[in-house]
């Protein structure tokens, strides 16, 4: 049986593909993370845009998603190049109509 839970956390846009990576982070890690996110970690209500994938015809309002969005502070360090810094989590959850939750994530360090 394969295993699903591989694909429950992934990056979504460029940017966040690439933010992880700077980070040496993984989904697991943002996994992690999400589980700390509380009340008052709530920042806003927005729309967010997904990255559109290559190839994949797709039209212009079915990238754009309803989020309630989170905050996250926290302070970390990459073993690979001993980069320590303080990094914001934003956390953008949508919940679509069939049930299943999109989270869109942006990191800032």
């Amino acid at each position: 049986m394969a295993d699903d839970t591989a694909n429950l956390v992934i990056a979504v846009t460029r940017d966040c593909a690439a933010n992880l990576q700077d980070l040496g982070l993984v989904s697991i890690d943002l996994a992690v993370r999400l589980l700390e996110l509380q009340a008052p970690n709530y920042h806003k209500s927005l729309w967010c845009k997904k990255s559109r994938k290559e190839g994949v015809p797709l039209r212009e309002e079915k990238l754009w998603l309803p989020c309630d969005a989170y905050r996250l502070r926290r302070r970390e360090r990459n073993q690979e190049n001993s980069w320590e810094g303080d990094v914001e989590y934003y956390f953008k959850l949508c919940l679509m109509p069939t049930k299943k939750v999109v989270m869109l994530v942006s990191v800032h360090f």
